[in-house]
Parts: C-alpha cells; structure tokens; sequence
C-alpha cells in the first residue's frame, strides 16, 4: 500500500472519528459554542461525514476523491481561520492545519491521477480511432479489389 492510500484512509478514518464524537461528547458542541459557530454543528458534522464517505469511496471512483477532498481540505481551511479568528493560536489550531495539507494532497494527487488518466484514455481513443480508420482503408481497398475483379471477369 503506497503513502497515497495511507493518507486516503487516514484522513477518512480520522472524519469518521470526529462526526461520531460529535455527538457523544460535549465538549465537541462547547467548542463550537465558543467559537461562536454551534449553529453550524451538524453542518460540519454531516460533511465530515459525508467527506469521510467520499473518501472510501473516491479510492475506487477518482472523481469522488477529488470532490471529497477538495471539500474536506475546504472545511478545515474555514476550520483554520475560524480558530485564528477565536485567537486560538497555532498550537490549538494545528489540527485543521494538519487535516488542510493533508486533503490538499490527496485533492492535488488525485487530480494529477485524473488528468494522468484522462490523457492516456484519449491518447489510446486516438490510437484506436488511427487503426480503426487504417483498418476501415484496407477492408474498402479489398471490397474494390473484389469488385474490380468481379467486373474484369464479367
């Protein structure tokens, strides 16, 4: 399993964690509360979640892990800020820190696997397309040789 996967799962691992431990602890609900974003709560509880999900999911569908990412690294860049709004400093606020480079490097790993991909496919359509074509040249080259050897022994 190479470190891109690795990260993959523990990022989603790690969402999985924190959207159950909202709603088992109180202290999760107090530091919004603090923050002054409790009304946001089960907003970023669901995306978290759903992040999580998009995540397992997106290690079979690359779409959905560009999106997935992209939204999770997008949460904890409005994460980031909020704490340093809430003068958090840097020590408290480390965690989105951590949690926006993490998903920012899967979000760009996974758009280089895109268009890596995307490339290639269209390359090999083209490749396809060339022989398709060298192939429907021969077959009509062939169907002339057979009509005009039908007509000369007419």
């Amino acid at each position: 399993m190479d470190i891109y996967r690795i990260c993959v799962l523990f990022s989603s691992l790690s969402f999985f964690f924190y959207s159950y431990y909202y709603f088992i602890s109180p202290r999760m609900k107090k530091e919004l509360d603090r923050m002054g974003v409790s009304h946001l709560g089960l907003f970023i509880t669901t995306s978290q979640f759903l992040g999580a999900c998009g995540l397992l999911i997106g290690l079979e569908y690359n779409l959905i892990l560009i999106l997935a990412s992209l939204g999770l690294a997008t949460l904890m860049f409005c994460g980031f800020l909020v704490r340093m709004k809430s003068k958090d400093g840097l020590w408290l606020s480390l965690p989105a820190l951590f949690y926006l480079i993490l998903n920012t490097y899967i979000f760009i790993k996974a758009l280089f696997i895109w268009f890596q991909f995307g490339v290639e496919h269209l390359l090999k359509a083209k490749t396809q397309r060339q022989t398709d074509t060298q192939t429907d040249k021969q077959t009509d080259n062939q169907t002339n040789k057979q009509t005009h050897t039908q007509t000369d022994t007419q």
